[in-house]
């Protein structure tokens, strides 16, 4: 893996990536065969040829990629290394120097790169905590890739889009770290996971809304003003792999209400209803009303009121006031 084999989409409503010069890929091999990785990239063991690569190994450099691109410096390269003999950037690579952001050592911490708090979420930072810390050098401590793209993807989903620079930022922040702008009321969705027998078996993260119901948190995805986003299968009915990316419902806030409507082909049943009245939700928009910090009594259900399901609930958040 190397930033200059991996190709991205160059269009944001596009999603396609290309994986290139994989002629040495393979899920596992032995530390007596020729080790291929990209200088820079490759995990601690396999450079010092400890042992061959495995899923471990390609999660290591997966962690360095994400990191180079995302903080825009490299995690294991800090000044220490930077201004100092060519000897120390090999022993920083073989994991006998701390990482940059090392909590307990900081004599390799970097002054480059993006400030970590605006471009890395709390629990990204603590994946990359785990991998070039406890994981440097003992892999079974480095998180797995699955973990990677659950995290990646809540992160994702805990962004908004400024309406001044079109830059994105964690809904953390009370401004755009970008442009300075405040940052402007917008939606969350909360997605749950819904029981009709016996609501809330599953104990995840319990939040009370305002009619007194426990909601199951499974996700949640920020929805910003003027901005249309996509509820995907991911979301919607809990798929991975290909099916997880396909679009099935467009959801557009402005200001005060939300406006839904299916954006697919139509399997699956998609009920939109506030307790009292029930819709098929088709491609014509569904607007519902959000009132600040409630909860609409409005839902959106993936799936039939007969069978356990995931389901939307929607709650108002109002921006800063800089």
């Amino acid at each position: 893996v190397s930033p200059n084999n991996i190709f991205v989409s160059r269009q944001s409503c596009a999603n396609e990536v290309w994986l290139l010069d994989a002629d040495n890929l393979r899920y596992q091999s032995s530390p007596c065969t020729d080790a291929y990785y990209t200088p820079g990239f490759g995990a601690p063991e396999i450079i010092t040829g400890r042992s061959g690569v495995n899923s471990l190994s390609d999660s290591f450099s997966f962690a360095v990629l994400a990191f180079h691109v995302l903080a825009m410096t490299h995690p294991q390269l800090g000044d220490l290394v930077l201004n100092g003999e060519p000897e120390l950037e090999q022993e920083a690579l073989e994991g006998r120097l701390p990482w940059i952001d090392d909590e307990h050592d900081t004599k390799n911490s970097s002054s480059y790169g993006l400030s970590r708090s605006v471009v890395l979420s709390s629990r990204l930072q603590e994946l990359f905590s785990k991998t070039f810390s406890s994981g440097l050098l003992s892999p079974t401590e480095r998180p797995g890739m699955s973990e990677w793209a659950d995290r990646l993807y809540a992160a994702a989903d805990s962004t908004l889009t400024c309406g001044e620079c079109q830059g994105t930022f964690y809904v953390s922040a009370s401004k755009c770290p970008w442009c300075k702008a405040p940052k402007a009321s917008h939606a969350v969705c909360v997605f749950s996971l819904f029981d009709p027998s016996r609501e809330g078996t599953r104990k995840l993260v319990i939040r009370p809304t305002a009619a007194g119901e426990r909601v199951v948190m499974v996700s949640r995805l920020c929805v910003s003003p003027g901005q249309p986003i996509e509820i995907t299968g991911r979301l919607g009915w809990g798929h991975n792999g290909v099916r997880a990316e396909q679009p099935i419902v467009e959801i557009s806030f402005d200001g005060t209400r939300l406006s839904i409507r299916r954006v697919d082909a139509g399997q699956g049943s998609i009920v939109v209803t506030d307790g009292k009245i029930s819709k098929r939700l088709t491609t014509s928009p569904e607007l519902i009303p959000l009132v600040d910090s409630q909860f609409s009594p409005w839902r959106l259900h993936f799936g039939s009121d007969q069978e356990f399901h995931r389901r939307a609930s929607f709650v108002l958040k109002q921006g800063a006031q800089l």
